[in-house]
């Protein structure tokens, strides 16, 4: 018990705490981002989009899709095929598609430690306790007002994920209706349920 206590530094823990707390009091939060992926050493490419959050619930617009999630049921659009996928994600799924959605995995299963200022902001370093874990090292930078700026995801496999976060807004005022697919919307558009 020790040693997994001293694994997990208490300044980092209360950042994370700070930064979850302001993350699920928020009415609302909007952001852009930028994303890039590498795997073996070779850029695999990037997107850029918008995503809108409310608790569990988001929307996630990028130039090939927009993603609907009411906190059980996923919508993913993809604009080349005029088709929309109906899941109910898992835990690992919601992980590689909402960023957000690894604020509250340090929790259970992590340790970590205070990283380098970088970015504006202070770096905090989440290492898996699970060596049989897909993630094995997440870093996320935080601003001083509580604000993710950055998150690199590193899978075991050596690929990496990183995101970087711009014109975060909070107190959006989002009705829940916003995070579900409305298929008036789209009418010509085929509703594929892989439930």
């Amino acid at each position: 018990a020790t040693s997994a206590f001293s694994q997990k530094d208490a300044d980092a823990k209360a950042l994370l705490d700070r930064t979850y707390a302001a993350f699920k009091s928020a009415s609302g939060i909007s952001a852009n981002y930028s994303m890039t992926a590498v795997k073996g050493g070779k850029n695999m490419g990037g997107a850029r989009g918008s995503i809108k959050l409310k608790g569990t619930k988001f929307v996630l617009k990028s130039p090939g899709s927009t993603i609907w999630f009411n906190g059980k049921t996923q919508w993913n659009f993809i604009y080349k095929n005029e088709e929309v996928n109906v899941t109910n994600p898992t835990t690992t799924e919601l992980q590689n598609i909402n960023p957000y959605f690894i604020l509250s995995l340090y929790q259970k299963g992590f340790n970590y430690d205070m990283g380098a200022s970088k970015n504006g902001g202070q770096e905090v370093v989440l290492t898996s306790q699970n060596t049989k874990s897909a993630i094995s090292k997440i870093s996320i930078v935080i601003t001083s007002n509580n604000t993710p700026r950055a998150i690199t995801i590193t899978r075991r496999d050596g690929s990496r994920t990183s995101l970087n976060i711009s014109n975060y807004k909070v107190g959006g005022n989002f009705s829940d209706s916003m995070f579900t697919f409305n298929k008036k919307q789209y009418p010509k558009v085929e509703v594929v349920d892989l439930r």
